[in-house]
């Protein structure tokens, strides 16, 4: 008895640690620009917030950064919405309300997940240790606070893997549509976070279905449905997402097809999976963002084989892992925030080996504390020199030229004007900082001034007023520059100076100097 209160003890320590570092870390940068890393993706997802709170349509609705009708969605906004509602509610700034909705769903999947780990015969206590592992993660430290959709598709993602197990052991119709429910919106918010989870579902329900056998009628019958419905889901919402595109009404759009973002992001460039680089980038990055250092899973796998139990899982963790990164090689390579969905299958693992040895009951039970002690140390290092130096970073307080360059166009244009910048793909940063709406060039778009994309452009802005026009890396062909020009009326800023050349209309309120 003393020997398990000491050890339940010491676990809710480490674990009420683990929230209390999570939340210490979250203050950090709460009040500095969400440009600190991948600020494309962080500035993409808050200027459809931003104009869903400004009057925009919510399911339909806008990501002004590649002219009318300004309808560009990846994901369904069930995100967006929670901070916009957050906002009108109470008041606070966009970007608060983002990190904080953002925190808070990622302690809900904490939930999630303690659930699920009781499906997997995990004493309860012991799940509070696979717990504090996951709130240590640099990987979770960090990205958990940030203006992102990720842990939204994380918290849906693991209550349907909860609840499929919950079906599969009782076959209760609620667990089955809980699990349905839940997987249908993680896959309409974010599909590479739910596939691996699918797919542990269907390899669940075919353990039990085997497990049940000869008795087939203990077989839960529902789990085909289980299992394929939320990746019918998610298409039926890409389908939609690509009616609210409108090819036709816009030229630019054709690049966000979903067929075109398969092709270039799911099945990316011919043998990149076979490429030293890529593999150099699951070992020098992906792991360590993870778990803070691959020593860490080498730790755990002799701590496992010691043990001689949960093999099985800490194997599945592994091959889940690497599943995600092989399935989605062209995204994880190249954003690095996709390995939020795959980073807890390490995690997961790592805390199978603790609580494999602390089930033996033996001596080698004490070597969970030495495994606890390698965690708690890799996870603070990575944290400290991957993550802490990106959060430090302030673009409001010290602002970088994108910030400067959008409170000059700030300045000089009015709310209901358009923006049109080149040179910078379709980023949408400046479009966020300036507050505007904007036709950000994208690379897939034709420059050449007879070319259809210009035609048609120039048309599609007809009934908007273009109050300014930026020219980055100067690689715009001078003939589009001078048309540009000319057909909205433009000047070069007598006062903005910059990377990038910026011109607005005589009348504007002069843009201040940087």
């Amino acid at each position: 008895m003393a020997r398990s209160t000491s050890e339940g003890t010491a676990i809710l320590v480490l674990f009420l640690a683990g929230v209390l570092a999570s939340l210490a870390v979250a203050t950090i940068g709460w009040s500095h620009a969400i440009s600190d890393s991948y600020g494309w993706r962080q500035t993409q997802t808050a200027l459809s917030a931003y104009f869903m709170l400004h009057g925009g349509p919510w399911l339909a609705y806008e990501t002004p950064l590649l002219g009318p009708p300004w309808r560009i969605p990846h994901e369904i906004p069930l995100y967006q919405s929670l901070v916009v509602s957050l906002v009108s509610a109470t008041g606070l700034k966009l970007e608060a309300a983002g990190r904080a909705v953002s925190l808070v769903l990622f302690y809900a999947a904490l939930g999630s997940g303690y659930l699920l780990l009781a499906e997997l015969g995990i004493s309860a206590r012991r799940r509070l240790l696979i717990l504090a592992f996951w709130l240590m993660s640099p990987l979770y430290l960090f990205w958990s606070r940030t203006f992102m959709i990720e842990s939204t598709a994380l918290l849906l993602c693991l209550t349907f893997l909860a609840f499929s197990g919950r079906y599969f052991a009782r076959r209760r119709l609620p667990d089955a549509l809980g699990a349905v429910l839940a997987g249908s919106l993680g896959a309409a918010v974010k599909p590479p976070t739910v596939a691996v989870f699918v797919a542990l579902a269907g390899v669940w329900w075919l353990h039990t279905a085997w497990r049940s056998r000869p008795h087939w009628a203990a077989v839960p019958r529902l789990g085909p449905l289980v299992v394929v419905l939320p990746f019918g889901a998610g298409w039926l919402w890409q389908r939609y997402a690509d009616s609210l595109k409108a090819f036709d009404a816009n030229p630019l759009t054709w690049g966000l097809a979903s067929r075109q973002l398969f092709q270039d992001w799911i099945a990316g460039p011919p043998g990149l999976r076979l490429l030293p680089s890529t593999r150099a980038i699951l070992w020098e990055s992906a792991i360590p963002d993870s778990v803070g250092h691959p020593v860490v899973l080498a730790v755990a796998a002799a701590c496992v084989l010691v043990a001689g139990r949960r093999r099985g899982l800490f194997a599945l963790g592994l091959a889940a892992f690497l599943a995600h990164y092989l399935i989605f090689t062209p995204l994880d390579v190249s954003h690095t925030y996709y390995l939020y969905a795959a980073g807890l299958y390490l995690v997961a693992a790592i805390g199978f080996a603790a609580v494999a040895l602390l089930e033996t009951g033996d001596s080698r039970r004490h070597l969970a504390w030495l495994l606890a002690a390698v965690v708690v140390v890799f996870f603070a290092r990575g944290y400290v020199t991957r993550m802490l130096p990106l959060q430090q970073q302030d673009a409001y307080r010290k602002p970088n030229w994108v910030v400067r360059m959008a409170n000059a166009i700030n300045e000089a244009t009015e709310p209901d004007d358009v923006i049109v910048g080149f040179g910078l793909g379709w980023d949408p940063e400046v479009a966020y900082y300036a507050k505007r709406r904007a036709v950000m060039w994208p690379g897939w778009g034709d420059p050449r001034p007879d070319s259809p994309d210009v035609v048609r452009t120039l048309a599609n802005l007809d009934d908007y007023t273009v109050g300014a026009f930026f020219n980055c890396f100067h690689g715009l062909p001078p003939e589009t520059l001078a048309l540009f020009l000319e057909h909205w009326g433009l000047r070069e800023s007598p006062t903005h100076r910059g990377r990038c050349e910026v011109y607005v209309r005589p009348s504007s309120r002069p843009a201040s100097a940087p």
